[in-house]
């Protein structure tokens, strides 16, 4: 299970997008526990035979393509299925980075995270710095889910083994 993942369209966000600052968001996904996806409006048939730009970001098991006529429902059911694919339970960690603004508000308004790129210029290092910003939050509030998740187990032996404490030691009397 993952923290969250990433989803990149590729046509107005990767092919137009600063090669480094893609490198930065790529190794800033792999550094936070998010795994990268590709979520494209372009048909299945694309997806078959990946161009090997977009293999270098994710394989061809995490291409998501075409799946309904209408590309802004396609995307949703794509992060839907990120999100399983992933292991992520809270779909806001789940982040889609797309040149579409009918896509982007589709998308939030299923509950998932969405940065909005202009089309001519695609990943710049403001995205990188917007997507990294969602990722360092999604893994603090795991990780104190998780503190306070340890913290109650430990009470629960702590009070389990006083109580076994009292009984044990009020029978042998």
């Amino acid at each position: 299970m993952a923290v969250g993942a990433l989803a990149l369209d590729i046509d107005g966000t990767i092919n137009t997008g600063d090669s480094k600052q893609i490198l930065r968001l790529q190794r800033g996904a792999r550094r936070f526990g998010f795994p990268v996806f590709i979520n494209t409006a372009r048909p299945q048939a694309y997806c078959a035979a990946p161009d090997p730009d977009t293999l270098t970001l994710a394989n061809q098991s995490r291409h998501h393509c075409l799946v309904h006529p209408n590309p802004p429902t396609s995307k949703v059911i794509n992060m839907r299925k990120i999100q399983r694919s992933a292991g992520v339970s809270n779909p806001r960690n789940v982040i889609l980075v797309d040149d579409r603004p009918e896509n982007v508000e589709e998308v939030r308004a299923a509950g998932f995270s969405a940065i909005e790129v202009e089309a001519a210029h695609g990943i710049r290092a403001d995205t990188v710095d917007d997507a990294l910003g969602m990722m360092r939050r999604a893994g603090r509030k795991a990780c104190t889910r998780w503190v306070v998740v340890a913290a109650l187990v430990v009470l629960v032996v702590c009070l389990s083994c006083t109580c076994f404490k009292r009984r044990t030691s009020g029978s042998s009397s």
